[in-house]
């Protein structure tokens, strides 16, 4: 648990300001028990007991630093993040330019329809300690990171899946899937002779309203997007 990591691998300095905390507020004895125990736990002879990890949740997290902070909510947003499904048709005069930007459009629209669960939202809270700026920083933090996984993903297949459709050897294949599958995300990458430019196949159902926020934004790009592999 890393809350656990962090809390025993704090400086002496560090640790003698966080135990005057703890006796503060849960009293000397509590104190004294924790100090003998200590050494117990460094060493994994003894576990942590759950009502101390809860302890430490409501004492570290003010005193941890920003970095350490974004770090944990990575870990909190790993476990709620989006799950999303989407295939791209792909013909071979796209730009690998213009498949990332439908790739990010896609990612665009169901991180937006995410709603992020109330106990997230508290523990967000808990982790920016009431600064409403640090809040904002670590909620965005979470959802770049999903974007940006799923673009590396994509930005890394792409060129050399378009390279083999544009090959001497290509031109005898009609259709090449490739699929990247990124945490939660699963998507296809069909490459198909008789497409042209890029087009998101709509699964149909709750997600078409997404599906086609993705088309036009889409449309709106093609012509605009320059460059090739």
């Amino acid at each position: 648990m890393y809350v656990k990591r962090y809390f025993l691998s704090l400086a002496p300095t560090e640790l003698e300001a966080l135990l005057d905390d703890y006796e503060r507020r849960y009293g000397h004895e509590a104190r004294s028990g924790t100090e003998r125990i200590l050494p117990h736990w460094r060493s994994g002879t003894i576990t942590m007991s759950g009502r101390m990890v809860g302890r430490l949740y409501r004492l570290l997290p003010p005193r941890m630093p920003v970095d350490a902070r974004y770090e944990l909510a990575e870990r909190l947003w790993r476990h709620v993040s989006p799950a999303s499904r989407g295939t791209f048709r792909v013909g071979p005069d796209a730009s690998t330019e213009e498949v990332l930007s439908a790739v990010a459009a896609h990612m665009d629209a169901v991180i937006t329809g995410h709603a992020i669960p109330e106990e997230l939202q508290r523990r967000f809270t808990w982790l920016a300690a009431a600064d409403v700026r640090v809040k904002q920083e670590i909620l965005n933090r979470g959802f770049e990171l999903e974007k940006s996984l799923v673009l590396d993903a994509a930005r890394t297949h792409l060129p050399v899946v378009l390279r083999h459709m544009r090959s001497d050897v290509g031109e005898r294949t009609m259709r090449f899937c490739q699929e990247l599958k990124v945490g939660k995300h699963r998507l296809e990458l069909l490459v198909d002779r008789d497409a042209s430019g890029v087009k998101v196949d709509d699964p149909g159902g709750r997600a078409g309203d997404r599906w086609r926020r993705v088309g036009l934004a889409l449309r709106s790009l093609r012509g605009a997007v320059v460059g090739d592999v």
